[in-house]
């Protein structure tokens, strides 16, 4: 299968290195500042799962690049608005779209324009970051890919894809219920993500303060009732479940939101914290926790005052 990488940062780099490894034909669109820098180096990935460097074939243009017939979005949520040039060419080649964008409304928004039957909802796992140089740091067990279809029509793309990644040396999920699996992932990053950059510490020092930690399982309730009150069928026990994971992860471990306030970069807010934001204010629910954290960052949301 062919396979377009929207982006090579820390996710689409970092996958897509993987899949280039294993001898997936795999191409990048990036912007011109990566392209050079990737065509100079390569892609290099430091991880705890083994360091490698691959040489990508990239593009410049969409232009370059005939009718993938996968499209993976790994930009950063609020640079989604500067893709559909590119989708809209190779969505009328016949590509599939799979988003892989923090938050929910990537997949919404396009559905919208594409329909159903071009989009696949996706989601990852992991834990990377780009270094100064732009190597990918990868630093925690977490590898995991997530996708599945929106409409029946996809199955067997779907099914294709998964045969695709399954030899590329991480977890690939073909899930059967992507809207699902895609809040249970917004519920623990969304929380992971606002306690890590407003606490500016790792995940082991909040679990381990008191008063941080009931702060952070009351913020965790309040998305799983948002996650209900949206109809997602969320099982009983996710409050537990995804405190298992909080628990079990690497005490260091920290999240995309807050390396980018510590480089003074803009963050995904409005796509996170200020998405539940407005689903509580949409079914009358308070989420105080969750506002109160939006406001903290809010000052920072474009980056460094």
């Amino acid at each position: 299968m062919n396979i377009v990488f929207v982006g090579a940062g820390a996710v689409g780099g970092y996958f897509g290195g993987k899949m280039v490894k294993a001898g997936v034909p795999v191409r990048f669109l990036v912007r011109d500042r990566r392209y050079r820098q990737l065509s100079e180096q390569g892609s290099r990935i430091r991880s705890v799962h083994g360091d490698f460097t691959v040489r990508p074939a990239l593009a410049a243009s969409p232009e370059e690049i005939e009718g993938p017939e996968a499209v993976l979005v790994a930009v950063k949520a609020y640079q989604l608005e500067g893709t559909p040039p590119a989708l809209d060419t190779w969505v009328a080649q016949g590509s599939k779209v799979i988003p892989l964008l923090n938050g929910i409304e990537a997949v919404d928004r396009l559905a919208e324009r594409y329909g159903s039957g071009a989009v696949l909802g996706g989601l990852s796992y992991v834990e990377s970051t780009l270094d100064e140089d732009g190597q990918i740091v990868q630093t925690s067990p977490m590898q995991e890919l997530v996708f599945g279809p929106l409409s029946q029509e996809n199955a067997d793309f779907a099914e294709r894809l998964l045969q695709t990644l399954e030899p590329c040396g991480f977890k690939a999920t073909l899930s059967d219920n992507i809207r699902r699996d895609m809040w249970e992932k917004y519920m623990f990053l969304n929380v992971l993500s606002g306690m890590t950059a407003a606490v500016r510490k790792p995940l082991g020092d909040i679990l381990a303060d008191e008063a941080a930690s009931r702060y952070l399982r009351d913020m965790l309730e309040e998305m799983v009732r948002l996650a209900r009150a949206e109809g997602i069928p969320v099982t009983d026990d996710i409050h537990s479940r995804i405190m298992g994971r909080y628990e079990n992860a690497p005490k260091t471990m920290t999240s995309s939101m807050h390396r980018d306030l510590v480089k003074g970069m803009p963050l995904e807010l409005e796509n996170l914290q200020g998405y539940a934001v407005r689903v509580g204010e949409k079914h009358g629910i308070p989420v105080p926790c969750i506002r109160t954290v939006h406001a903290l960052l809010h000052p920072y949301r474009n980056g460094a005052l």
